[in-house]
């Protein structure tokens, strides 16, 4: 019988720290006439089955005949551990080599019979058909939950208006400290940065526009461009966009907190309707800062392009305000300002509504804010386009 045996060094090079009694697992590979042994120490567990030395797998891949595992000298085995070693086997089974394991303890062995029992954790490649179907399966279910959650929007709309109109009946029931107190946090405080962000967008598009039309030696005419696309598209909808991200999110982010801490539940324990405390106060604020955020927008995209007008074409500011003057109308302006009680609507809506689908975790209260901005953007452009498509056909 000759032996060639060599221990192989189970460290790496590494930053995960380990418990201190732990021993990186090791094997000694005994090479006898038609049949090799694998005699394993250290310890097979989770937190170290990334020490193993690489040349097991190898040592594995070259195995002929029959092999035996010797776990006499192994100190720990957990379940991952037993997994590696069943995969092992497995896999020189299915090469034809015969694989029994001695030295096993007691204790190893029920564990190692518990894990075998249990379903491999490598799936079996599903047939073609089957995949297809299960991709088809998997998109219908998200179309029929999409038209779900599309139904119960619509129904929380429709509950939201309804209580409007009431409340708006009766003034005296409207709880005007809250409706104050959304006013100043949507309103006052989203001032500077709708202010900041319209400014460069009026910044960009009058430089953008003079880019092309100087080349036509129509300079004077980056006053219309910035003027009425500001005032008609690009003001309102970079608006209500910063207003879906910061504002929206915050409303789904509140009620989906007070859901979590079961505050919603005490409400109706003491007879409140959560509709009316939290829903209509934000609805009504942001139905009224919306418009004077788009005046503030509007001002501030028309500035940003007069700078840049006078930065590159040397329009004075002078010359700009009276081409303002002579091309401007009142129905660009109304166009943009009618469009900024729907889009406040839509946001202070859907993000009230994914507040309430909260379920009860900080996951799900992450998750639907997402939702709730992406939503809030979806239908805002949507109803910017809708719009859009409008006007056209009315010649406005």
């Amino acid at each position: 019988m000759s032996e060639n045996a060599s221990r192989l060094s189970s460290a790496r090079s590494g930053h995960r720290e380990y418990p201190r009694d732990s021993c990186p697992p090791g094997f000694l590979l005994k090479k006898e006439s038609g049949r090799d042994t694998f005699a394993f120490s250290g310890d097979c567990v989770l937190l170290t089955l990334d020490q193993m030395p690489g040349e097991f797998g190898r040592a594995c891949r070259e195995a002929r005949g029959s092999v035996c595992f010797d776990l006499a000298d192994l100190r720990r085995l957990d379940s991952s551990g037993a997994r590696f070693l069943l995969n092992a086997i497995r896999e020189m089974e299915q090469r034809g080599v015969a694989v029994t394991l001695e030295g096993l303890r007691e204790e190893s062995a029920a564990l190692v019979a518990r894990v075998a029992a249990l379903p491999s954790q490598r799936m079996a490649r599903r047939p073609l058909w089957e995949q297809v179907l299960y991709g088809l399966d998997a998109q219908g279910r998200r179309l029929v939950a999409g038209l779900e959650e599309m139904r119960d929007f619509f129904g929380f709309l429709g509950i939201t208006l309804v209580r409007l109109m009431a409340n708006l009946a009766r003034p005296w029931k409207i709880r005007w400290i809250s409706v104050i107190a959304q006013l100043e946090q949507v309103g006052v405080l989203a001032v500077p940065i709708v202010a900041l962000l319209t400014f460069l967008i009026g910044l960009v598009v009058a430089y953008m526009g003079s880019d092309q039309l100087v080349r036509l030696g129509a300079n004077i005419y980056t006053v219309d461009l910035v003027t009425i696309a500001s005032l008609r598209e690009l003001a309102v909808l970079i608006m209500a966009i910063i207003v879906a991200g910061r504002s929206g999110s915050a409303f789904t982010a509140q009620i989906g907190s007070m859901k979590t801490n079961e505050e919603i539940a005490a409400m109706h324990t003491l007879g409140l309707d959560p509709v009316d405390v939290l829903v209509l106060p934000r609805v009504m604020a942001m139905v009224v800062a919306l418009p004077f955020l788009t005046i503030v927008a509007d001002a501030a995209s028309v500035a940003g392009g007069m700078i840049a007008a006078y930065a590159t074409l040397d329009i004075t500011p002078a010359a700009f305000i009276g081409r303002l003057y002579s091309i401007l109308k009142l129905k660009h302006f109304f166009v943009g300002l009618v469009k900024a009680p729907i889009f406040a609507l839509l946001i202070a809506t859907i993000g009230c509504f994914h507040g309430f689908r909260v379920t009860g975790s900080a996951e799900s209260v992450g998750r639907l804010t997402t939702r709730s901005v992406v939503h809030s953007i979806f239908l805002v452009i949507l109803a910017d386009a809708l719009f859009a498509l409008l006007f056209m056909t009315l010649k406005i």
